[in-house]
């Protein structure tokens, strides 16, 4: 994630607001005036540059539960940059699999 902000233009220092230690501020850094997220330009090229690279992700040769997680990952990012028609790509071939989750998810 700080890897998406800094390809967005932000600063490198994660998520934290600035103040040294992320402790007593009401500020979470999530969306607050001085934070590199603040702009929607921002926002969209950091969203892209996540489906950009959950698009390889996905492309990676993994066991069918990890490569049904990677392909939900990577539509919903996709989607979020507005990339429907990869997203629906990926989605049609995780209904292709068959949802490769097998079993309801934190059944450990």
């Amino acid at each position: 994630a700080a890897a998406a902000a800094a390809a967005a233009g932000g600063s490198g220092g994660g998520f934290g607001n600035g103040n040294g230690n992320g402790n007593g501020s009401h500020s979470s850094g999530l969306g607050g005036p001085s934070d590199a997220w603040a702009s929607s330009a921002e926002r969209r090229a950091a969203a892209s540059e996540v489906a950009r690279l959950s698009r390889h992700l996905a492309a990676l040769p993994l066991d069918g539960k990890h490569h049904a997680v990677a392909l939900r990952f990577a539509a919903v990012w996709n989607l979020r940059a507005g990339n429907v028609t990869v997203a629906a790509r990926m989605l049609a071939t995780l209904s292709s699999a068959g949802g490769g989750g097998g079993g309801g998810e934190g059944g450990g």
